[in-house]
């Protein structure tokens, strides 16, 4: 059927032209969104699921942190470190320590009043490597081939892990 065919039908079905009835020709051959427009709405649609499953992580990190402060109460577990218990088909292991921070600078000044016995800080010397990105991408562009070749045996490059962070718009 043509187009045409289809709108004298309808005209004729309901007897009402086109102009009165108020439809225009999008809504009787149901054209559906561009894909610009279907874009922009599966855009909206996956940051808006995103967004509430960042906000429902962020609940269950709350509970999860009062369950386990209640399991250790539960457990009567009050020494510093670890611990495993059984109940029903679970094994629990419970672990508690304490984070220790060093003041740097001020450790520096008063390190020498610490009698070497009881200093518990190890100074030790890092040797790092990093690959620095930037140079790894002009190599990239301007070295040779055997270079190109030794760089890619050295350091091969992999996909680093996606991270999609949502914050308010301005």
């Amino acid at each position: 059927m043509s187009k045409q065919e289809l709108i004298d039908t309808v005209k004729e079905a309901f007897g009402v032209t086109l102009a009165n009835s108020g439809l225009t020709m999008d809504d009787i051959f149901e054209r559906g969104p561009s894909p610009e427009e279907a874009r922009i709405r599966e855009l909206d649609d996956k940051l808006s699921h995103l967004d509430k499953i960042n906000y429902e992580i962020a609940q269950l990190r709350g509970i999860k942190e009062k369950l386990e402060s209640r399991v250790k109460e539960l457990f009567n577990h009050e020494k510093i470190g670890q611990s495993t218990y059984r109940h029903g088909k679970y094994g629990v292991v419970i672990t508690t320590g304490y984070n220790y921070k060093l003041n740097k600078s001020e450790y520096e000044v008063m390190k020498g009043f610490i009698p070497a016995e009881f200093n518990p800080v190890v100074v030790t010397e890092k040797v790092e490597y990093k690959v620095n990105p930037s140079l790894y991408k002009h190599a990239e562009e301007y070295a040779d081939n055997e270079t190109l070749r030794l760089l890619s045996e050295l350091m091969p490059k992999e996909d680093s892990k996606l991270n999609v962070v949502l914050k308010a718009a301005v």
